[in-house]
């Protein structure tokens, strides 16, 4: 089994509560953020599944509706459309791209 594999069953298929403690967990509430900019997205904090450094960042156009949709079984690219790749990896596991780059010189 790989490792999307072991993630969305892990992470996915929540039931409704379930969805809406883990949504709590992830979405940072920034009251210095401008309401400009965080209409436009999400304040996600995650903790990086390979170097477990906790981060908080902003993923553009996000939603709490897709986080939700994530959550309950449909799979990230259709929940979470207009959001990019490298940001969607980000909610999913906690890694950024730097992280990748380190780990290519490892191998």
């Amino acid at each position: 089994m790989d490792i999307l594999s072991i993630l969305n069953q892990s992470l996915n298929a929540a039931t409704d509560e379930e969805a809406e403690e883990r949504i709590s967990k992830l979405v940072v509430t920034d009251h210095n953020l401008s309401p400009d900019i965080a209409a436009g997205g999400l304040i996600i904090r995650r903790r990086s599944m390979l170097t477990d450094i906790e981060r908080e960042r902003f993923i553009p156009n996000l939603t709490v509706d897709m986080l939700r949709r994530w959550m309950q079984g449909e799979l990230a690219q259709r929940a979470m459309q207009g959001v990019s790749a490298e940001d969607r990896e980000y909610v999913m596991t906690g890694i950024i791209n730097s992280e990748f780059h380190s780990m290519e010189d490892c191998i």
